[in-house]
């Protein structure tokens, strides 16, 4: 029987070792995950082809200033484990790497045999600059991001110096910071990634077929179509900002919706409660243009947030 991964899993290479043995794993094995989920070894391979890097360590060099450095855990996932450095050498399954200023973005691929093709890029707010959440959690996207010919073409050089490394195939994301085409990559994640599903809301567009056919059929994906969509998308991950029931929150809900015209994922049930921090819900939106998608996404995640603390 096929099975894909998505979430975190590529941080149970075992794991996944054990779905290759027992199924047809539609999703990058083992070995490609030893190569991309590995920062040294990714972060030294990119620095090879030119592409400029941001250093990681195991511990800090001699006289560098803590606040310039990030510990990050090895298995990561979704930003919530990030801080600032603390000591000169990294805590256990952790290491450093080098902070950079500037917005965040995730890049979409499709990774086939012999050609690697960009989907589409958005825009990625972090806990920093929203309610509720650690200061480098993910807490949503935006998209797509319309590039030139020769930002699409820096993106997907990259990523087939990263794929043609690790033997990657189907769907994986890059995510990067920095002003665009001065970008550094942060991580890899070789599976289903988070900004896809904003690339699929704003297309209409599912890319599950090419992914399906990169590891059935042996194909390389098709042209990009991103430039030719005509909506924007975005969703934003809504953290509790302080202890709250499932009712509550289902009640707040129904009037955000009703008032600004977002739809949601990810719904608890009445019974569950919040710890502060906690993902509460997913709002959706679609709409004319980034711009517009991103305030509404916003004004209602805060409505949400305001009806939830009365509510609850």
């Amino acid at each position: 029987m096929p099975v894909a991964y998505t979430g975190a899993l590529e941080n149970r290479p075992r794991l996944v070792r054990v779905l290759a043995d027992r199924h047809t794993l539609l999703g990058n094995d083992e070995s490609a995950l030893a190569v991309v989920r590995s920062p040294q070894v990714w972060t030294e391979l990119l620095e090879a082809h030119g592409f400029p890097v941001l250093p990681v360590c195991r511990q800090l060099p001699s006289g560098a200033n803590p606040r310039e450095w990030l510990e990050k855990p090895i298995a990561s996932g979704g930003g919530r484990s990030i801080r600032w450095a603390s000591g000169e050498r990294a805590s256990r399954r952790c290491f450093f790497q080098k902070h950079k200023p500037g917005p965040s973005w995730g890049a979409v691929f499709l990774a086939g045999p012999c050609k690697v093709r960009l989907v589409g890029v958005t825009r990625q707010w972090l806990g920093g600059e929203l309610r509720g959440t650690h200061p480098y959690q993910y807490a949503g996207s935006s998209g797509p991001v319309m590039l030139d010919d020769c930002h699409q073409r820096g993106l997907e050089a990259r990523a087939s110096a990263v794929a043609a490394a690790g033997g990657l195939r189907g769907w994986f994301g890059i995510d990067l910071v920095g002003e665009p085409g001065e970008w550094y990559v942060v991580e890899i994640n070789p599976r289903y990634p988070a900004s896809l599903e904003v690339l699929e809301l704003a297309s209409g567009k599912t890319w599950w077929a090419d992914h399906v056919a990169a590891f059935l059929e042996d194909r390389d994906p098709g042209p990009n179509t991103t430039a030719a969509t005509s909506g924007a998308a975005a969703k934003r991950i809504v953290y509790a900002p302080t202890s709250l029931t499932g009712q509550a929150v289902l009640a707040a809900l129904e009037q955000t919706a009703s008032t600004f015209g977002v739809s949601a994922a990810d719904l608890p049930h009445g019974e569950v409660s919040f710890q502060p921090g906690a993902p509460m819900m997913t709002l959706l939106c679609r709409g004319s243009s980034r711009e517009d998608v991103e305030a509404t996404i916003s004004e209602a995640a805060e409505y949400l947030i305001r009806r939830v603390l009365k509510c609850g």
